[in-house]
């Protein structure tokens, strides 16, 4: 399982880790890149990269919605983008690319959701916030092949370390509507497999870098989470490492899964 929560999220810390790495290798391959020259795909073989993806998000309501008490009948937003960021290395040849990259997902964060009755009253407001670090070995399959452009399908497979926070503050309302209980923050944690199908294209920017695009699928979903606070929720209190439930107890899943549309700037090592 992933190590104790801190109180923070990933997103910032992989960046300025990525950020990093980028500089460190910009300073390192600064005099190749000082010299022109020429690019062609098949003296070229291993490259750096980052990359983001943006798609439609299969989350929806499910980190909260089916744990929100049995009175809370609507609530006003939901999750509907899964965005992330990788960095990564490319080892490539004539006929197929290996990339290895740690990949951070996050679904879109969504704050003050209001979770109303049957009637519309609101019950609480909700800041929920889901993400998930990704270590990802693709294999990329070139079927048309440039000096300068190549295009490609692939598959990766991954393993997903996701972390949800649901903060809830309860109102007047909510409180009467509930008695007893009072506002409490959900802290959870889980894995799962990842697997990715996507096709591609890269063409030089520029010296020896190259710009990529891909539109893929990424198959991700959550099935066994499990509380990492002691909390006293809407179905009973809990304590670290039980099993996230649903109200009718059957085990609580969120799926990270969905399209994706990709940008990636490669930059290849001069050897």
């Amino acid at each position: 399982m992933i190590g104790s929560w801190n109180g923070q999220w990933p997103c910032s810390h992989m960046f300025r880790q990525a950020f990093g790495c980028l500089v460190l290798f910009v300073a390192v391959s600064a005099p190749s890149l000082a010299l022109a020259r020429k690019f062609d795909f098949k003296n070229e073989s291993i490259a750096t990269y980052l990359k983001g993806t943006w798609g439609p998000s299969a989350v929806a309501r499910t980190p909260f919605g089916d744990s929100s008490g049995a009175s809370t009948a609507t609530f006003d937003q939901r999750i509907n983008s899964n965005y992330s960021g990788e960095f990564g290395l490319v080892l490539s040849t004539t006929y197929f690319n290996l990339r290895v990259a740690a990949e951070l997902l996050l679904p879109s964060h969504i704050s003050d959701v209001k979770g109303k009755d049957a009637s519309g009253s609101i019950l609480f407001n909700l800041d929920t916030k889901t993400s998930a670090v990704i270590p990802t070995v693709y294999l990329d399959f070139v079927g048309l092949r440039t000096v300068t452009s190549k295009a490609y399908v692939g598959a990766g497979l991954g393993y997903g370390y996701v972390k949800l926070e649901n903060i809830y503050s309860l109102t007047a309302t909510g409180t009467s509507t509930y008695p007893g209980q009072t506002d409490f923050t959900e802290k959870a944690e889980g894995q799962a497999i990842v697997s990715h199908l996507y096709a591609g294209y890269e063409t030089l920017l520029a010296d020896n870098a190259t710009i990529v695009f891909d539109l893929g699928y990424r198959y991700f979903t959550a099935n066994d989470l499990t509380h990492l606070n002691t909390a006293s929720t809407f179905l009973g209190s809990v304590t670290r490492g039980d099993r996230v439930r649903k109200a009718d107890g059957t085990a609580r899943s969120i799926d990270l899964g969905g399209g994706y549309a990709g940008l990636a700037l490669r930059f290849y090592i001069a050897l």
